[in-house]
């Protein structure tokens, strides 16, 4: 079941970090985060943007276009 209200979406990781008490390394090549999570490693340059397939496969972006249509149509 998807979380709309906290979606997860695939980052690529640029930059070794520590998430849960272990590391994240870049050969392992994206991790899954909420939007909450990513803002501080996406700022620290740790992760890059949310990969595109992740917008698709979550819903995300077609949520969003049916929220912009409707604006559109007022």
């Amino acid at each position: 079941m998807i979380n709309k209200k906290h979606p997860i979406l695939d980052y690529p990781i640029l930059n070794p970090f520590r998430l849960n008490s272990r590391w994240v390394m870049p050969e392992e090549k994206t991790i899954q985060l909420t939007l909450a999570q990513s803002q501080m490693f996406i700022l620290c340059g740790k992760v890059g943007p949310a990969l595109p397939d992740s917008f698709l496969s979550h819903g995300v972006l077609t949520e969003t276009r049916k929220i912009l249509d409707c604006e559109s149509e007022k």
